[in-house]
């Protein structure tokens, strides 16, 4: 029995792609025939050989299996074909068949660059290019590189080996890593879209194609040559120079490719230029730099010099242009001045004016007399043409034959000058006697020697003493300074006693200028004494009565000794002393120097004692004499100390001399303190007078300063006051937004007289309603009620009618009296200048930030009698505070922003007070029923109520 093979396959990893050029081993397989089947394995329909089949036993017995193998080289066309195993049998007809497609996987061609027609392409320009690469399975990835050239320092392309150009290729910059696949045509294609920079010059693009079998990558480059202007052009060097100095400019530009020309330009002509040098630049560059050197003249100032660099091939230009600033000094400078041979007298005034024309820059003026710059000239002014400075010159010595130079100078640093001469004649400068002796004494002849300064024209000189002509012998003239003369006399004269004192003058006058300069010399002149010729010799007196002897006598040195005699015997003189100082100053602590002057003859040690006049006694610390003066020393000087002292001189001729010396011992005050300094009682009821004394000692004399809760009483400014007013007043200042106001604390069977008037910054208006005066009477007082009692301490007042220590005691017709330092308060008008009573009901406060003085005068008032007996009705509710620095008050409205510096303070006495009124922003209507505000808002009326008596 003949049986078919019931299978036929390939015992094949079919999963496995082959790599071509590879071999691989294929079995196929014929299960269960019989007899065993012959096997054929053909390649895309060619029959292989060096098959080698072998049996094996079949799942059945009598069946067998098949093996054949067959070794096969993939080749990159054998993908997609067909292996085929055909399996005969003799119980079949037809051979058993079983087939497989082969994958081979094979690498792609070489890449291919296209987009590029030239190696040069210009800066700027976007290149596209298109990298292909044709088979390949599976078909390549492409990539894109950029590898830059690497230069050195000095510009040396580096040389690259080639195993390490692979490397510089693999590590150059990435520039596209993506591709598109052409299945139908086998191919990748990657297409880059590069925008060309001069860094591009010489950089190697490369594509790169690889797939899963490459054994390394194919890739092809493309060297690109970038055409690439220069990025500026640089000139250097500086374009002011001075009237035919060189220039010396360079021009440079920086890297291009390809190198470019430079040429040079003054205005529309061209110049030469000296030397061009090429460089190595950056990027492959060239750079280019011309030095051109030209003479400037005065013509080419302003014009524009160009340096233009120029690429022909590329059509390329590119310039720097500065202007030329050339200098050159100026045309003409001239003076205008008197004629230089004209003589003109010192302290003439002069007039130099120096004018200049032309140059660039502008010149500057500069006066100089001799070689120095001369201080003071008018400032420079300018004319259409031209510059001048005028100099004033006040004559003086030095300007004889002095030479007046004006320098024109600019930055072409070429002086041009004008100059001129004076011829001035002045008086001699200076004149100096000079003695040859330097002891005068009487007897002697004196020879002096009068010595003048220069002069012009030449001076002479004369002698005077008194009203005496005296005649010197006049010495040969010198040349001197300033182109003058120096003339000389000398004088001798004989010394008498009447020349002590007396002066010699020595004038150096010149007739051409009809003035002169003197000097003189003291005659000190030494003599023994002379009795005058006016001294009596006889002296007529009667008996018992005193002698007077005058002494006419003169000498030099004044200092003359006396001695009397009588009846040839000498005459002696009781002692006379006074204080050299009285009375003597000592602070507490301090020594104290007591001196007594003596007058007597004879001076005789310890003539001198001192005795204290005071009613303690005390034992004399230190008495010395010291010639004619005693001194009494007191260390340590206390209180005890303080009185009379006498001193008494005795030199044994009677009577003794005695003299008074007051020693004043001064100290810081000191207060009197005690339980009955410290309190004062008063009912405070407006009526009675409450006097506050202080006491106190000191030298000097003390003096007193009252304060009243922190703030200086200025006794001398009340704060509302008018001469000669029958009644006091009150004023109130009325809140914003307030449409009426209520008065409280009235006196009864009171007339009060209220008007309204309103301020601002501006001025103040007169009283409302052309000066109305509303005219209220009171009512008659309520029941009597009892009076406070005295008491030895101010009580506070509670809402009875009780004082308290914040009210102030300043009612009617109060005033100041001081009495043994003392402040006294009487009732009547008011004068504290820190406080002051309010009528208005509200608690709200409005305090002034100073003091103020009412500018408008009182109404005339009506004389009524009024009763104190009784307190106003609440006068406790509504008591201005003092007035005071700001940070004690606090206002519950909002404050203005313009609060002024305050311009009085409480804490200097005697200070001039001054109102002060803030700026408004809005008009203030005068009506009965209107807004108001603080005195220092920006608006505010002032109520006035005038009790009258």
């Amino acid at each position: 029995l003949l049986v078919p093979p019931s299978k036929v396959y390939f015992d094949v990893d079919m999963a496995t792609p082959w790599v071509a050029g590879k071999k691989y081993t294929i079995t196929c397989v014929a299960l269960d025939a019989k007899p065993a089947a012959d096997i054929t394995v053909y390649k895309d329909g060619v029959e292989l050989t060096g098959v080698e089949s072998f049996p094996m036993s079949g799942s059945k017995d009598k069946l067998e299996n098949t093996h054949a193998q067959v070794t096969v080289t993939a080749l990159s066309y054998d993908n997609g074909r067909q292996l085929a195993c055909h399996a005969s049998s003799p119980a079949s007809h037809r051979p058993a068949e079983a087939r497989m497609t082969m994958r081979v996987f094979y690498p792609p061609q070489p890449p291919v660059i296209n987009g590029l027609e030239g190696e040069e392409v210009l800066a700027g320009r976007t290149l596209s290019l298109q990298c292909v690469s044709y088979g390949g399975n599976p078909l390549a990835t492409l990539q894109w590189t950029k590898v830059s050239v690497m230069r050195t320092l000095s510009g040396v392309t580096l040389s690259v080996p080639k195993r390490a150009h692979h490397l510089l290729l693999q590590n150059g910059e990435a520039l596209s890593i993506s591709w598109k696949e052409d299945t139908e045509a086998q191919r990748s294609i990657s297409t880059i879209h590069l925008m060309i920079k001069p860094a591009d010059n010489q950089a190697e693009l490369s594509c790169e194609s690889a797939n899963l079998v490459s054994l390394s990558p194919l890739s092809v480059s493309l060297k690109i040559t970038v055409l690439f202007e220069p990025a500026e052009v640089t000139l250097l060097g500086s374009l002011t120079a001075v009237e035919g100095q060189d220039l010396d400019l360079t021009c440079s530009a920086s890297s291009s490719n390809p190198p470019v020309q430079i040429r040079w330009w003054l205005g529309h002509k061209e110049l030469n230029a000296s030397a061009v040098t090429l460089e190595e630049g950056s990027h492959g560059g060239m750079t280019t730099m011309s030095n051109m050197t030209h003479r400037v003249s005065r013509d080419e100032d302003g014009l524009k010099l160009t340096c233009e660099a120029f690429s022909k091939g590329m059509h390329f230009s590119k310039s720097q242009t500065d202007t030329l600033v050339v200098f050159y000094p100026p045309q003409k400078v001239w003076l205008e001045a008197p004629p230089h041979n004209v003589p003109l007298h010192s302290g003439t005034t002069v007039r130099l004016i120096c004018f200049a024309t032309g140059g660039n820059p502008a010149v500057t003026l500069t006066w100089y007399k001799n070689r120095a710059v001369v201080p003071g000239a008018l400032k420079q002014t300018t004319f259409n043409r031209g510059v001048a400075r005028e100099l004033v010159v006040v004559l003086t010595a030095s300007d004889n034959m002095a030479v007046y130079r004006c320098n024109a100078n600019n930055e072409a640093k070429k002086t041009v000058s004008a100059q001129t001469r004076f011829k001035v004649y002045f008086t001699a400068i200076g004149l100096k006697i000079t003695a040859q002796q330097t002891e005068l004494r009487r007897g002697q002849t004196l020879t002096l020697e009068c010595n003048s300064g220069t002069s012009n024209p030449k001076a002479s000189i004369f002698w005077s003493l008194g009203t005496h002509r005296l005649e010197g012998v006049e010495q040969s003239a010198n040349s001197a300074p300033y182109g003058g003369v120096s003339v000389s006399s000398i004088l001798a004269l004989n010394l008498t006693s009447q020349h002590h004192k007396q002066r010699v003058i020595c004038q150096a006058y010149s007739p051409v200028l009809e003035d002169g300069t003197n000097t003189f010399f003291q005659l000190d002149v030494r003599y023994p004494p002379e009795f005058s010729l006016e001294q009596p010799t006889r002296i007529q007196v009667l008996e018992d009565d005193v002698a007077t002897i005058p002494l006419l006598v003169s000498a030099n040195p004044e200092e003359v000794s006396c001695i009397w005699l009588h009846r040839r015997e000498l005459v002696r003189d009781s002692p006379n002393v006074h204080p050299q100082k009285d009375p003597v100053l000592v602070n507490l602590g301090e020594t104290a120097d007591l001196i007594c002057v003596v007058d007597a003859n004879p001076i005789k040690s310890d003539m001198f004692t001192w005795t204290f006049l005071g009613e303690t006694e005390w034992e004399m610390e230190e008495n010395t004499q010291e010639d004619e003066s005693g001194v009494l020393t007191i260390y340590n000087a206390t209180r005890a100390h303080a009185g009379l002292y006498q001193c008494t001189a005795d030199n044994g001729i009677p009577p003794p001399a005695s003299a008074s010396v007051q020693l004043v011992v001064q100290f810081k005050p000191e207060l009197q303190k005690g339980a009955q300094w410290r309190k004062v009682a008063s009912r405070g009821d407006g009526t009675t007078t409450a006097e506050l004394t202080c006491q106190a000692e000191g030298i000097p004399p003390v003096d007193f300063i009252w304060e009243k809760k922190g703030l200086l009483m200025d006794f001398a400014n009340p704060r509302y006051r008018w001469d000669h007013s029958p009644g006091f007043l009150y004023a109130d200042v009325i809140p914003l937004g307030t449409a009426s106001f209520t008065i409280t604390g009235l006196q009864p069977a009171t007339t009060y007289n209220f008007s309204v008037n309103a301020l601002n910054a501006v001025g103040e208006s007169a009283y409302a309603d052309d000066n109305a005066v509303l005219t209220i009477t009171t009512a008659e007082k309520p029941k009597a009620e009892e009076s406070p009692t005295d008491d030895d301490s101010v009580e506070p007042r509670d809402p009875g009618g009780k004082a308290t220590d914040r009210e102030k005691i300043e009612e009617k017709g109060s005033s100041l009296s001081v009495i043994s330092n003392s402040n006294k308060y009487e009732s009547g008008e008011k004068i504290n200048t820190v406080a002051q009573r309010t009528l208005l009901e509200s608690s709200t406060y409005y305090y002034p930030i100073r003091d103020s003085t009412m500018p408008l005068s009182p109404h005339p008032q009506e004389i009524h009698m009024l009763d104190f007996t009784h307190p106003p009705v609440d006068s406790h509710s509504h008591v201005y505070e003092e007035v005071g620095d700001e940070h004690v008050y606090q206002d519950i409205l909002p404050s203005s922003p313009f609060l002024p510096p305050p311009v009085f303070d409480h804490r200097l006495p005697n200070q001039r007070r001054s109102r002060w009124r803030p700026s408004t922003r809005s008009q203030v209507r005068a009506q009965k029923s209107c807004q108001l505000r603080a005195l220092w808002f920006e608006a505010c009326f002032t109520l006035i109520a005038a009790l009258t008596k």
